[in-house]
């Protein structure tokens, strides 16, 4: 049986700790990009005239509301529920 010792324990805790919190950035910047790639192609949308968007399953109020909606959600995840709901 391997035994750790205490030391041993204490050197593994900080990358431990280390590890979770890069984890954290890492998981929050990807979702920060992500968010505002998301708002880039709303601008995109709201050009397209409403036939384009009927076909995508979308309506001009829809992009209105995803564009109202607080910079810190994600207006896909509103436009895939609004399409789906159709």
């Amino acid at each position: 049986m391997t035994t750790i010792s205490h030391g041993a324990m204490r050197d593994l805790m900080p990358t431990s700790i280390f590890g979770r919190i890069s984890k954290l950035v890492v998981g929050f910047l990807s979702s920060s990009m992500a968010a505002y790639r998301n708002r880039q192609l709303l601008g995109d949308f709201a050009q397209r005239d409403d036939y384009l968007l009927r076909d995508m399953g979308l309506t001009r109020a829809d992009i209105e509301h995803a564009m109202m909606m607080s910079i810190t959600q994600d207006p896909a995840s509103f436009l895939m529920r609004a399409r789906n709901a159709r």
